[in-house]
């Protein structure tokens, strides 16, 4: 079975991820990396998907891959940080983010990446969750594609 059709099976069952996190500064409930992670990897093992990631060029980069295949997918979020702290934070929101995306977890606006708010990439993903038509989302399309060419290869 190629990977996107395990992906689509994934997809076809919504996963859904409860807000487990709070931030008390923006009084906003967020999904934590250790939560989604106890919902997609157990779903993902058993379609024998495994996940990992690494850092490149300033990028936190998620690597799906199919152990049967050998197929993959990667998506890619940019880091902007230099602070230790701040750059730690960014690669947890990075990962939350990477995987939210590869396998098209539901979830509302996940506004705790503050602290590297900094990060244009964020204003745009705050914009997708008020889109209206089609227009408007290839226009976000080709903002985030502009920022990170290469966020995501298949």
């Amino acid at each position: 079975m190629w990977i996107n059709t395990k992906l689509l099976e994934i997809q076809k069952e919504q996963v859904r991820v409860d807000k487990d996190g709070k931030n008390p500064h923006y009084k906003s409930n967020y999904v934590t990396l250790d939560n989604l992670l106890s919902v997609i990897l157990p779903i993902a093992s058993d379609k024998w998907l495994s996940i990992t990631h690494y850092i490149d060029d300033r990028k936190l980069i998620t690597n799906v891959c199919d152990t049967e295949s050998g197929e993959h997918i990667i998506s890619s979020f940019p880091l902007t940080q230099d602070d230790p702290q701040k750059l730690g934070s960014a690669i947890t929101y990075a990962k939350r983010y990477n995987i939210g995306a590869i396998f098209n977890v539901i979830t509302e606006l996940d506004d705790d990446g503050n602290s590297a708010k900094e990060n244009p990439i964020d204003k745009i993903i705050a914009k997708m969750y008020k889109v209206q038509s089609m227009e408007e989302l290839k226009k976000l399309f080709l903002d985030w594609m502009k920022l990170n060419p290469d966020s995501i290869e298949l």
